[in-house]
Formats: structure tokens, sequence, C-alpha cells
């Protein structure tokens, strides 16, 4: 059915900007105009500029309809309609695609930097910065740049967490130290040490740090570091679990992250785990089956009950759910694995995106299990991707978790060649002793 075979992983970790240039505030600092605004609307137009394709994803002209709250060399109470290129339907289970284009929701705050009506770039991931709504305090900025730093520190002040992760993910990728002078000045005015708010700052700059860490300076570095330096030191390693678990709801790659290795072992965290999974927190799957992927089983007991909850309601966060398949394949005993395989098949006649979230298990881990799944795959013929079927995924996983030759070549297959390699699979599917 297909001419090569490629694995899309759907773990989803942040973005650092690593595909795009990320422009500094001094840039964007020279727009003609700099405004805080709410996107009141968005409307897609039909597919642009083929050339632009990433993913097998259209590129698309739309627009967003635009309330000013503020703005800086301009008028700060008129409405602009913007139009931006953006991203069609993502489609095939991937979770993003390039991250050239810019997300623009409804209800969203950014800061846009305006040549008329467009962004003062084409490329406007790099271009938006974080905001809130809530005015910043004191006197007005004398400058471009001096705006931009204001509503970064104003979000991290007065922003929900998630407002303080996106800061901290548009932070990973400046290279420049004046940055986070200037916001450890504007937050230090506020903030005295030892506020709570600065575990919270320091918690949300931690979670958007990639792995593996490299040990915080004492003096200086990111602001990650200079946030954590002002947290009352007598308990910050239980402050910092606390938070994290409390936040995973928004950056569950960056809890589980910064928590695990670390602290997989620490009680607080191994008492407070337990609850989270209880309630179905967003997040605490994933940080589960990163502490039992790095040795820490003692939370299965919470974690595999949790994993089957997430899958029958089956409407959780992409890393969650592949967290409970994972946690059910490996560790599952033989009642719950029957259930999630129940669950397996119905999702394939009903939750596409459940669907291709929870075959990706037998394409990352090893183990007799995943033959039963394979043998649900095999039988589906439906195209996962423009040039992919689920079938085809399964033949050539099924080639080599069995030790067998049926022919799959994997690149420049002809189409009879690769149908010819399944209908062995199929065969031998069916005739050998692997449980199904």
């Amino acid at each position: 059915m297909i001419r090569a075979a490629t694995l899309v992983c759907l773990l989803v970790a942040p973005l650092f900007g690593g595909f795009v240039r990320m422009w500094s505030p001094d840039e964007l600092a020279q727009a003609a105009v700099l405004a805080v605004a709410r996107v009141e609307s968005v409307t897609e137009g039909p597919p642009v500029r083929p050339e632009l394709v990433r993913w097998r994803v259209p590129t698309k002209a739309c627009t967003a309809n635009l309330r000013v709250l503020r703005a800086f060399k301009g008028d700060g109470s008129r409405a602009v309609r913007l139009h931006f290129y953006c991203y069609g339907p993502v489609r095939g289970g991937l979770s993003q695609g390039d991250p050239e284009f810019p997300s623009i929701e409804k209800g969203q705050v950014f800061l846009f930097p305006l040549a008329g009506a467009r962004l003062v770039g084409e490329e406007g991931r790099g271009l938006i910065v974080p905001a809130v709504e809530t005015a910043p305090e004191g006197p007005a900025p004398a400058s471009g740049r001096e705006f931009i730093t204001r509503e970064l520190a104003n979000a991290l002040l007065r922003g929900p967490h998630v407002e303080r992760y996106r800061v901290g993910l548009y932070l990973q990728a400046q290279t420049s130290q004046a940055l986070p002078d200037d916001l450890m000045s504007r937050l230090s005015a506020v903030l005295k040490p030892g506020d709570p708010r600065w575990l919270d700052i320091a918690a949300s700059q931690l979670a958007t740090m990639g792995i593996p860490r490299q040990p915080l300076p004492a003096t200086g570095g990111p602001l990650a570091a200079r946030a954590w330096a002002q947290v009352k030191s007598g308990q910050r390693t239980e402050d910092l679990i606390r938070s994290m678990l409390r936040h995973s709801d928004v950056d569950e790659w960056g809890s589980a992250a910064t928590l695990i290795p670390e602290y997989k072992d620490h009680p607080l965290l191994l008492g407070l785990l337990p609850e989270y999974l209880a309630k179905g927190h967003r997040g605490s799957l994933y940080i589960a089956w990163w502490a039992v992927r790095n040795g820490q089983p003692a939370v299965l007991p919470a974690a595999l009950p949790a994993s089957l909850q997430a899958l029958r309601n089956g409407k959780g966060i992409v890393n969650d759910l592949y967290a409970a398949s994972s946690l059910l394949v490996d560790h599952g005993n033989d009642e719950q694995f029957a259930e999630f395989l129940a669950l397996f098949r119905a999702a394939g006649k009903r939750d596409p995106k459940l669907y291709s979230t929870m075959w990706q298990a037998p394409f990352v881990e090893k183990g007799a299990r995943l033959v039963r799944m394979l043998a649900v795959l095999l039988a589906d013929e439906r195209i996962f991707t423009d040039d992919m079927g689920y079938c085809d995924l399964a033949g050539g996983q099924l080639e080599r978790l069995a030790g067998q030759k049926f022919g799959f070549t994997y690149w420049n297959q002809d189409l009879a060649s690769r149908n010819a390699a399944l209908a062995r699979a199929r065969r031998w599917m069916a005739t050998s002793s692997a449980p199904r």
C-alpha cells in the first residue's frame, strides 16, 4: 500500500524555536506598531503557497480580528484585521507541524509587532510575544524594547501558569543575557526574596529547559536560576514537587523532565502522585510513565487503573494517552491488558485520534503482547497518512518483532512488492502460534 514507511512520534515536548529564527526584543522594537491585543476571531482561507507545505499540512492565508488593549507607537483603542499564514488541519495523527507559522486562536492575548495589517516578518512564530490582558503597573515605557520587556515581566507577575510557561518558551529561544537581566530587575522591584510567586515563576521556567539539564548556576544564568535563588531555601524541593504536580496540566513534559529522574524516589512525590492519578489530573500519567521508565515501579498500583480510566474516557492529552497505553502493555496484568486490547479495537472503529495514539506502543516498545495489537492493525487497511496504511506499519513492525522475512524494504518499494509482503505477514499471523 505504500512506497516508503515513516514512523511519526507523537510524544510532545516543547518547541524552543530551533526551526525558525526567533526575533529579539531589540529587533521587534523596530516595528511600526507594538500592540498587545486579544484575538476576537480567526478565519482560514483556502490553501496557498504549495511550496510551503510542511509534513503534508497545507499552508493557508488566515485573518485574525484583534482588539487592541494597549500599544506603543499606535492607537491603543482600535481593532486590527491581521493577515498571516497558518497551517491547515493536521492530518495522519501528527501532533504538530513545522513551527514556521504561528498558532493564533480565538481568546488568546499576544504582543503583535505590526507593519500595517501584517506582522513585521512573514514567518510569524518567532514574532509574536506572550502577553496577558491585565495592564502592567507603573509609568509608560519610553522605548519599544522597554514596552516588550515590561509586557513579559507583566505576564510572569500577573498571568496564569500557562502564560508564565509561554514566556519561558520565548526566553529559551533567546540568546542574549540582557533579557534575563532586565526581567529580574522588573520582577525584583515588585517581589521581595521569599515571595511565594518566585516559586511559580521558577517552576514555569524550569519546565521549559531542555534535557539533560546543566546544573543551575549560583548567580546569573537563565531566568529559571535567578528566580529559583529567590525561593525560600527551607522547603525548596518539597515546594517544587508540589508546584510541578499542580501545574502538570499545563506543562506535562516540563513537569516530568524536572521531577524525573532527580526526585523519582522522593517520599513526597510518591505520596502525592497517586492522588493526582486518582483524580485524572492532566499530565500525571505522563509523569508516572517517566518514573517507571526510570526505575520507580512504586507508582504502578495507582498508574495502571488510572491508565485504563484515561483510555475509557479517551479525551486526555496525547502524552497521557500514550503513557497509559505503554504502561498497560508493559506492566498491566492479563485482565488489564485484555481490557486495553478491547479498548484498542473499539477505538479503531469510533475514535481515530485515540487509535493513532494507542497503536504507537508496538513501534516504540518490545514484547510478545504486541503481536496481539499488530493482529488488529494488520487487518486495518485505512490510510494513516497520505501514502501509508495501518496494515503497512504493522507488517513492517511484525517483521522485526517476529524475526521473519516478509519482504518489506521500507524505502522506494513499489506497491505490488509491498502488498506481497503484507500478504505474507498476514499468512504468518494466521498460521503461527503467536497469541492473538
